[in-house]
């Protein structure tokens, strides 16, 4: 097509995020919340603190660790 324009633009604008509504369960212990959701992630990871919340402890030989992120860090 001699002498066309061709333009290209988005149909919406949104950001895209992987943030899903989730909940945590163990038990009877249930913790609703938002998060980061990586389906070929290799492994998940929650804080400390939800994870002791849930009932969960480091086993012999674990060590805590220290995420870091855009945000601060996480234990």
């Amino acid at each position: 097509m001699a002498g066309a324009t061709l333009r290209d633009r988005t149909v919406s604008r949104h950001e895209w995020l992987p943030k899903y509504q989730v909940t945590l369960k163990h038990k009877e212990v249930v913790i609703p919340g938002t998060m980061i959701v990586d389906s070929g992630a290799d492994f998940s990871v929650i804080s400390l603190k939800n994870g002791r919340y849930l009932g969960y402890r480091l086993a012999d030989g674990e060590e805590l660790l220290v995420a870091q992120t855009l945000g601060g860090s996480v234990e």
